[in-house]
């Protein structure tokens, strides 16, 4: 055997030595909590996919937040909530800041008496599609303005089904929900951060 030849096969045994190495250490269980925020070390998929297998949801997302969670904004006001277990104050606090930021953006719109807008009537008129205040789009086709009149009601749906029954209704909320509409408030953060503002036609 040449001393190419033998260097091909120490090569070959040294990545399949590696390979049992590192699929024996994937199987050793790990003794730290898996809900621990200051790891150091990140969490891998698979641990992640056991955790979704074995259908422990609500632990899956108290890990996830970190990973989701991702809008400057929302975090900061969602966070320390969420590390406190209080589910259903990260998302008032968050559905809070997302009104925030479309007021802001939008230059605090006002009603015909001169009251600043807020809630769902805040929304209908910030993304009129025949007068809009902040847009995304040039809004030249169909499609664009079917779009903008879209997410006009989805705003307004965020309000009315998600913001006003945290904030007048006591309900428990679980970690696994909780994280869903913050992605989902997550989402709508980022439109606003795209929008432009128009200058608003006198009606």
């Amino acid at each position: 055997m040449s001393d190419e030849e033998l260097q091909q096969v120490k090569e070959i045994l040294g990545t399949g030595l590696k390979l049992v190495i590192s699929d024996r250490s994937a199987q050793q269980p790990r003794k730290e909590s898996l809900t621990n925020t200051h790891r150091k070390e990140p969490i891998s998929l698979k641990t992640l996919l056991n955790i979704k297998k074995n259908e422990n949801k609500e632990e899956l997302a108290i890990i996830l937040y970190d990973h989701l969670i991702d809008h400057p904004r929302i975090r900061r006001v969602s966070r320390s909530h969420w590390n406190n277990k209080q589910y259903r104050s990260a998302v008032l606090d968050a559905q809070i800041e997302l009104e925030n930021m479309v007021k802001e953006s939008a230059g605090y719109p006002k009603d015909n008496r001169g009251n600043e807008l807020s809630g769902a009537s805040l929304m209908h008129k910030v993304f009129d599609v025949k007068n809009p205040i902040l847009k995304w789009s040039d809004l030249n086709t169909r499609v664009l303005q079917d779009e903008l009149d879209g997410y006009k009601l989805i705003f307004a749906g965020s309000v009315l089904g998600i913001r006003n029954p945290k904030a007048h209704l006591v309900s428990k909320q679980t970690p696994w929900k909780a994280l869903q509409i913050l992605v989902f408030t997550c989402l709508l953060a980022e439109i606003i951060d795209r929008c432009e503002f128009c200058e608003v036609e006198e009606q």
